[in-house]
Formats: C-alpha cells, structure tokens, sequence
C-alpha cells in the first residue's frame, strides 16, 4: 500500500530531488523539505491503514515497484550524514542512483 501512495506523489518528490541535485537547494533544506514531505505522505498512509473502507477500495499498482523503499532510504540517509557515516558526496550518489532508477 505504501508503494501506491507515495507513488502517487512522486511529483513531488520529484521536484524535491531535481532541486537537490541541481544544486537549488542545499542538503540542509533538501533534509527539511523531504523530511516533511516524508511525514505527510507518510500519514497520508497510515490513515489507509486505519479505515478500513478506504482498504477495500483500494487498488493496488506494480508502478514505482521500491519506490516507498528507496524514499525511506533517502530517509534514513540524512541520519548517517549527521553521524559522519557518509558523506555528502556519497549521499548525493545515492540520491542520483535513486533519482535515474525512477525518473528517467
């Protein structure tokens, strides 16, 4: 279900990682803006999992297959960068990877 959803703002994300990665916007604000983001897709979903009309019309998508996950790995990275586990040079690469994986 959360594959469906955060597809569906893809858009969104989108726009966020194309400011990053031209340099429009710093880490320091790509962490903020996708962060919030990150949270309100993210409940977006969780009040699918708690009404359960809202389940039985949903249907399901095989679009952006890992999407929901390579977001939260973006997530999860702004953590590693503030622990010195990478850098922002290989954050940056993996936001490319992630960036030419789903929107080419």
């Amino acid at each position: 279900m959360d594959e469906k959803i955060f597809w569906t703002h893809r858009e969104e994300f989108l726009l966020i990682l194309n400011q990053f990665l031209e340099n429009t916007i710093s880490f320091d604000e790509f962490e903020t803006v996708f962060t919030l983001l990150y949270y309100e897709i993210n409940e977006q979903a969780n009040m699918y999992n708690r009404d359960l009309a809202k389940i039985e019309k949903f249907q399901p998508s095989t679009e952006g297959n890992g999407f929901a996950t390579a977001r939260g790995g973006i997530f999860r990275s702004f953590e590693e960068v503030e622990d010195e586990i990478c850098t922002k040079l290989e954050f940056n690469n993996y936001v490319k990877n992630i960036f030419s994986r789903f929107f080419k």
